[in-house]
């Protein structure tokens, strides 16, 4: 199971309102001591993001969680955003190659244009097909409390060791 810490910042029925991202990392990857995802978090700018999931530790807001995905939803998340995507992409290079190479006195240079923009454009509306499919689907995934975060001593980890 993947796991990211968060915090509880509402309650919405028998759901809590969970802020993660940016700032509720590991501590000792913030000091930059840790695996380092402080440090790609600072460097990227993540900014936070708040997900509704049931609340079945019944936390509190202002309580600190651990959220977890299954391994499996994560895949087809990575799948759907970046792996279609790009094999949609090859495919319309291909296609744009191939239909090119049937004409002619076709200087190289626009074979390579024209397969880069069909690799663009594909990719392109997969993305966007997928995107809007995740949308809707994005309540289905295992996202869940697993634990408290309370119980965690996270800035015990140091690997400086």
């Amino acid at each position: 199971m993947i796991e990211q810490r968060g915090v509880v910042i509402g309650l919405d029925g028998e759901n809590a309102v969970v802020r993660v991202g940016g700032q509720s990392g590991c501590p000792a990857c913030d000091e930059g001591r840790g695996c380092g995802a402080g440090l790609f978090g600072r460097l990227l700018r993540r900014g936070d993001a708040q997900v509704r999931v049931v609340n079945r530790l019944r936390a509190h807001p202002g309580d600190g969680v651990v959220l977890g995905l299954r391994e499996t939803d994560y895949l087809s998340l990575v799948m759907r955003l970046y792996g279609w995507p790009l094999a949609a992409g090859l495919v319309g290079a291909g296609v744009a190659v191939a239909l090119l190479s049937m004409v002619t006195g076709v200087p190289g240079w626009v074979v390579d244009a024209a397969a880069g923009l069909a690799a663009l454009t594909m990719g392109g509306v997969v993305l966007v097909l997928a995107r809007n499919s995740l949308a809707g689907r994005f309540g289905d995934l295992s996202l869940e409390m697993t634990e408290s975060a309370s119980r965690l001593d996270c800035a015990s980890i140091d690997r400086t060791e």
